[in-house]
């Protein structure tokens, strides 16, 4: 009996050893598998976590690229916009400025008349060509307004005052490739200029006509004036007086007429002037004056009562 109670308890024993056994390796598995359980979800979150701050540069890198294109495409709006805003700007600019009246010839760069300044003080009427010479009239000027013109000219510095005649004035250009000549007379303005001096006309006393021979005479002076060999034939008849001789001087001639009126002698020098033979100066008496042009210089002398007219050629 006691046999078997001693078996029985060794057989216990040996179970609850086995049992023991069993409920560690249990525990053992089962805190195995919580562990891995723990080390899944650590890796899992540190993967995450790893995946989250690796993809937020990306999204940062987005951003600010997307911030670039914006400020990029707001910078090329701008300046379109800037460029929209200052073409028209510019179109304006450029047609704003419509030339009428004398300025048209005064600012044009191709015009005889672009190295004077504008006369602004008459009333523009009209503009002429004579080939030779181009010419700008204004009414209602005075002639105040026609020396604070010429003076205007002058202080540009551009044209030197060759003679003056009264309100008639004669310059010529500094570097000597045009001349111009201002007139005023009876509230007309006269701006004339031509390549060569010489050849401008005053327009403004265009009405004095040349003497013209008579059909029937025999006085001969006629015969030295249509002489083409000789220099008399450059210049315009005088009829006046009583021709007394012709005498020949070095390069020309001196032709002397009698009872010619101090009056005759000056309207004589109008006659030569607006032929283009251009009055250059007198002497302090007034009895003697001089003409030029590019052929011949004229010498007018008169005391009153005769007359001499010398001509040399150039």
């Amino acid at each position: 009996m006691k046999e078997m109670e001693r078996n029985m308890k060794r057989r216990i024993g040996k179970l609850s050893v086995i049992l023991s056994a069993v409920i560690f390796a249990t525990a053992a598995i089962s805190a195995c598998r919580k562990k891995d359980d723990i080390s899944e979800i650590t890796r899992t979150f540190e993967y995450t976590k790893t995946q989250i701050e690796t993809t937020k540069p990306e999204k940062t890198t987005e951003e600010s690229k997307e911030t670039t294109i914006e400020k990029e495409t707001t910078k090329e709006s701008t300046k379109e916009t800037t460029q929209e805003t200052t073409r028209p700007s510019q179109k304006e600019t450029t047609t704003k400025k419509e030339l009428t009246g004398a300025a048209v010839y005064f600012e044009d760069k191709n015009s005889v008349f672009n190295t004077l300044p504008s006369f602004d003080a008459g009333v523009y009427e009209e503009y002429f060509n004579q080939g030779y010479v181009e010419g700008l009239r204004f009414s209602n000027a005075t002639e105040s307004s026609y020396s604070e013109y010429l003076q205007a000219v002058l202080n540009e510095g551009k044209y030197t005052l060759n003679s003056q005649d009264g309100t008639r004035a004669y310059l010529a250009a500094a570097n000597g490739d045009m001349c111009v000549t201002l007139i005023y007379k009876d509230g007309t303005m006269l701006v004339e200029a031509g390549a060569n001096y010489w050849d401008i006309l005053t327009y403004a006393e265009n009405d004095t006509q040349a003497p013209t021979k008579p059909s029937e005479t025999t006085d001969g002076r006629y015969a030295y004036f249509d002489n083409k060999d000789s220099v008399l034939s450059q210049i315009p008849y005088m009829t006046e007086g009583t021709f007394t001789g012709c005498d020949a001087i070095d390069g020309g001639a001196v032709m002397t007429f009698s009872g010619v009126s101090a009056d005759m002698a000056a309207a004589y020098g109008d006659i030569l002037d607006n032929s283009g033979i251009m009055f250059t100066g007198s002497t302090p008496d007034g009895q003697t004056s001089y003409y030029v042009n590019d052929k011949v210089i004229v010498t007018l002398a008169c005391d009153g009562s005769t007359m001499t007219i010398q001509v040399v050629g150039q």
